[in-house]
């Protein structure tokens, strides 16, 4: 199990830093974040799953700029982690261990949106320092400054992908012996996406300033109709 979390750490890692600090490529889009690392731990249709459904949270908050932003790309990475370290190690089957890890997408994306906040403080005082150490002409120092940056933003990432999948990981298999079976059926479970998180993203189009008590809404309307349907 280590080498999982190991993999996970360093997979939100990266997904941080591509989401602020560089090189930006949109690698740390749920769609692609997701796959990825269901594909290294040997669950690549449980990624997508995950990934397809936290991509329409990430439609409507696009991470653009200095903006503050409600982080779906890290809530994605703990949310397939959480998912398949249920399946793996309690043995849950793959439609419950999916919707009930989506418990973490609200706390790990606001919680990543603060402590973006707090990394690009602490960049903020390292621009200072590189601003001194150029005006002495300390080119190493420069690029010391900017490795620190780009550390803050890598274990952001890390901390908060291992913090998501292990608590994730205990609550989902905690809640799913609580909770009446599902079939393995896909529709099924992207029926909450569509109720739920592509409904609060349509709701924020439309001018709604907080996007939270839509997506909790939505995903508790879904995963009733699912488990009662």
């Amino acid at each position: 199990m280590s080498e999982t979390l190991w993999i996970v750490a360093l997979i939100g890692g990266l997904v941080a830093l591509d989401t602020t600090a560089g090189p930006q490529v949109m690698i740390s889009q749920p769609i692609v974040a997701g796959p990825v690392l269901g594909l290294l731990l040997g669950e690549l249709e449980t990624g997508l799953l995950v990934g397809t459904m936290l991509e329409l949270i990430w439609i409507g908050t696009v991470p653009a700029g200095a903006s503050r932003f409600f982080d779906s790309n890290m809530a994605a990475v703990a949310a397939t982690g959480a998912t398949i370290w249920a399946m793996q190690r309690c043995g849950i089957a793959r439609p419950s261990a999916v919707l009930l890890s989506l418990g973490v997408v609200l706390p790990i994306g606001f919680l990543g949106s603060r402590m973006t906040v707090g990394v690009r403080k602490l960049n903020g005082r390292l621009i200072r320092k590189a601003d001194v150490a150029a005006r002495s002409g300390r080119a190493f120092r420069i690029s010391l400054y900017h490795g620190y940056g780009a550390g803050f933003s890598f274990i952001r990432g890390a901390c908060l992908s291992l913090l998501g999948t292990v608590t994730g990981g205990l609550l989902v298999s905690a809640l799913a012996g609580l909770l009446p079976p599902v079939r393995e059926d896909r529709s099924a479970i992207l029926l909450i996406a569509r109720i739920g998180l592509g409904g609060a993203v349509c709701l924020k189009r439309f001018g709604t300033k907080r996007l939270a008590p839509w997506i909790a809404l939505g995903l508790s309307i879904g995963m009733l109709v699912r488990f009662l349907g």
